[in-house]
């Protein structure tokens, strides 16, 4: 339990941080609804008329996303689907209203 504490503060900090390389930040894209969270804890892109910018971001964010999930998974002798899951959890739980997350069904649901 212990573990998942930790696993939750140190991917929430990580979660929410966005390269300064885009004009579009992490939460302007949820915001705008270009993107929202799936339930294995890696972003999705919703619009499809979303601009190669936001994909770009996306694909950044997730593969820093998929390190660091590998990395605790590693520490708490679990695996990385089971981070993701956790984190997405906790990420979805959290979520302001009007942002995206992709239900157990695999829709697009505005909380």
């Amino acid at each position: 339990m212990k573990n998942l504490c930790l696993l939750g503060i140190v991917t929430c900090m990580f979660l929410f941080s966005a390269s300064p390389v885009f004009a579009f930040s992490l939460e302007e894209a949820k915001n705008s609804g270009y993107v929202g969270e799936k339930q294995d804890g890696f972003l999705g892109v919703i619009k499809t008329d979303a601009k190669g910018e936001i994909a770009a971001l996306a694909t950044e964010i997730n593969a820093k996303r998929k390190a660091m999930y590998k990395e605790l998974a590693k520490k708490t002798g679990t695996d990385l689907q089971a981070v993701g899951k956790v984190t997405a959890s906790k990420v979805i739980g959290k979520m302001p209203s009007g942002q995206y997350y992709m239900n157990g069904l695999g829709s697009w649901v505005k909380k």
